[in-house]
């Protein structure tokens, strides 16, 4: 159960008992794209129901002031999403960052990066723009773009 402190008139602290239906109820009708998330399992089968278009569309609804703060509800959610290599630019001699273009049913294309070792995929060097991954991950952070972390491919390289 969740806690809120609340002050009575004589200054007294008393912890009030907010019932965890009520907390969850908020949780979903304040961030239904994250409930989203947090319902679905990346690691089946199935692709993540949570899309970069809906994580931005979430973010753009609420206003510009609080939208850094939407941001950080995201932050380690795990995703599983098929897209399209954009560019592949190499870091160093061991590690690439690809920009990836997730497909979806609808809307713009938001934009994806994740950085790989060429060790765990050797294959990496050989991916062509338009290329089809299906990858697994946890979201890093947002701004322009989503950028993932601990990013696995899961299908596309052979």
């Amino acid at each position: 159960m969740a806690t809120a402190q609340a002050n009575t008139p004589s200054t007294v602290s008393q912890t009030t008992i907010i019932p965890l239906s009520i907390t969850q109820k908020a949780i979903d009708t304040s961030f239904p794209a994250l409930t989203s998330a947090i319902n679905s399992n990346p690691t089946n089968a199935f692709l993540s129901a949570l899309t970069p278009a809906k994580i931005v569309e979430d973010i753009e609804s609420v206003p510009l002031f609080l939208q850094d703060e939407r941001k950080k509800h995201y932050v380690d959610i795990p995703v599983k999403w098929k897209g399209s290599v954009f560019s592949i630019s190499p870091l160093d001699s061991l590690n690439c960052r690809i920009s990836f273009f997730p497909k979806e049913d609808s809307g713009y294309p938001r934009h994806v990066i994740f950085n790989i070792s060429y060790n765990d995929y050797p294959a990496i060097k050989l991916l062509r723009k338009d290329s089809i991954l299906i990858i697994e991950g946890q979201i890093a952070s947002i701004d322009l773009c989503i950028n993932l972390k601990n990013v696995r491919i899961v299908e596309g390289l052979t």
